[in-house]
């Protein structure tokens, strides 16, 4: 189970990455922390769970920040793209 440090509506939930890892997408394991947003180091698809939507798949332009929290990001489904979860 994923949690996050700051749930939805709380104070610090839309203020810039303080902390952050790289995702190794896993079609089994969800993420230990819930982020705050994903950055890409290059354009691609991500599949994720996202609120109560499962397998999602979403293009992203890659080098910027995208305001997205997954819970889980697939191996399969996910282009061959770095992920950075800021949080």
């Amino acid at each position: 189970m994923s949690v996050t440090p700051y749930p939805a509506g709380s104070s610090g939930s839309t203020d810039s990455f303080s902390d952050g890892y790289i995702v190794i997408p896993s079609d089994i394991e969800d993420l230990q922390i819930i982020p705050r947003g994903l950055h890409l180091n290059e354009d691609g698809t991500v599949k994720m769970d996202i609120g109560s939507l499962v397998g999602v798949s979403i293009f992203f332009i890659g080098g910027i920040s995208h305001p997205y929290r997954p819970r889980k990001i697939y191996a399969t489904g996910t282009d061959n793209v770095q992920i950075y979860a800021g949080y």
